[in-house]
């Protein structure tokens, strides 16, 4: 990705008017329905087979005990997309510096709050502009504890630099 400081670059707490994207969209009500009235639905209440209309479009991170964020799963159209295939390893361990950093901060903040993100950024992969959509949901340990988080991106490729 390129250089934050050049690209078009906006986070928001995520809610049924900030999600745009309709396939993250309809990941968020379905979060949003696994909640169940809580503040968010615990990591038990993710079944992926409830979300094969989705699969290959999310990833999903653990946090250690130490603090690590580690993608158990990055999805394959996330992947392809980004050149970059994080599953079984570190955040702190991606490739792209300046990328690793806005991760890390989302990350970071997802954990400490407990509250989904939408972040909207431009930004450049391989040579051509892309319109980003990243929905953050975190899930919960027993204790209620943020101890995963779902990251899901859509996007829309070539567009012109605003």
């Amino acid at each position: 990705m390129q250089d934050p400081a050049s690209s078009i670059y906006r986070k928001l707490p995520a809610d049924a008017d900030s999600v745009k994207a309709e396939r993250n969209r309809r990941l968020f009500e379905w979060w949003r329905d696994r909640a169940r009235g809580r503040a968010m639905p615990q990591r038990g209440d993710l079944e992926p087979t409830e979300l094969g209309w989705a699969l290959g479009h999310f990833s999903l991170i653990e946090i250690g005990t130490d603090g690590q964020f580690t993608y158990r799963v990055d999805g394959t159209h996330i992947a392809a997309l980004t050149g970059v295939d994080m599953t079984g390893k570190r955040v702190d361990l991606y490739p792209r510096a300046r990328s690793r950093q806005l991760i890390l901060d989302s990350y970071r903040e997802l954990a400490a709050t407990g509250r989904p993100l939408c972040i909207y950024m431009d930004t450049e992969l391989d040579g051509r502009w892309v319109n980003l959509e990243i929905l953050l949901l975190p899930f919960a340990d027993s204790d209620g504890r943020v101890s995963h988080l779902m990251s899901a991106m859509a996007a829309k490729a070539d567009l012109p630099r605003r």
